[in-house]
């Protein structure tokens, strides 16, 4: 199912990237969501936290100037690229943390 990959993608266009608390709880449910089941089984969300965090890196973490005046809703500044950058940086921590460290290594 699609749902899963769309839930993340759309925790991380909600967040707000200057509020701690939002973007701790963000990294905690992250988290939460890489721990595998048991000991020794395989994580069965990585992959899918994984690959959002690369997608609004990719698609997200660039600066955007449209229009002639350089004032449109999908401009980016440098500052929300940063801040951005920093919340997918404390996400991709707190899944490092909630995984096994084989997992990260394969």
């Amino acid at each position: 199912s699609d749902l899963p990959r769309r839930w993340t993608a759309n925790m991380l266009h909600s967040v707000n990237h200057t509020d701690d608390i939002q973007r701790y709880g963000l990294a905690s449910g992250f988290e939460a969501a890489a721990q595998p089941p048991d000991i020794g089984a395989p994580s069965r969300h990585i992959d899918i936290l994984l690959q959002s965090l690369a997608t609004i890196l990719r698609d997200e973490c660039v600066v955007v100037k449209s229009g002639w005046f350089g004032n449109s809703d999908s401009d980016r500044s440098l500052e929300q690229v940063q801040l951005t950058k920093s919340t997918l940086l404390l996400c991709w921590g707190h899944i490092s943390k909630g995984t096994f460290k084989f997992i990260l290594t394969q």
